[in-house]
């Protein structure tokens, strides 16, 4: 079924190469089929497109988090994050990358204020942000 649904995808792409939904929709499905160089090389094209589109940031920063390229990953979600601030997946994955970074300081800080910018959120954003609280906990806190 994902082979079928890639195979879709590529279809599309090729029909018209600068359709970023394409574009986008192929990355993920390459990244989810664990091609992740080949996804990073699609949404970067999708970003060259449309560089203030706050998804598609986001999108190839989770390739690059997935390929633990924790940096390049803090990177596309902090300009996710700009671009759209109230779109909460790149937030969230911001402090989980500072805390896979040791950045604990920085990432705890940023988890409690989204639990507290975001009270209606909590349970959606639970089990990311104990990510976070539980890898910094056995840690000395660092300052950045």
């Amino acid at each position: 079924r994902d082979t079928e649904a890639l195979e879709a995808v590529s279809r599309a792409v090729k029909a018209d190469p600068s359709d970023i939904e394409s574009l986008s929709m192929y990355g993920k499905a390459l990244q989810k089929a664990g091609h992740l160089d080949e996804a990073r090389t699609w949404l970067s094209k999708a970003v060259k497109l449309d560089p203030m589109n706050a998804r598609i940031l986001y999108f190839l920063g989770t390739v690059q988090q997935q390929d633990v390229k924790y940096r390049e990953a803090l990177l596309m979600y902090e300009r996710s994050a700009r671009l759209d601030p109230s779109y909460l997946p790149p937030l969230i994955q911001e402090a989980i990358v500072l805390s896979r970074l040791n950045q604990c300081t920085r990432a705890t800080s940023k988890a409690n204020l989204l639990t507290q910018n975001y009270p209606g959120m909590q349970s959606e954003m639970e089990s990311a942000l104990a990510s976070v609280f539980s890898h910094c906990d056995d840690k000395t806190l660092q300052l950045d």
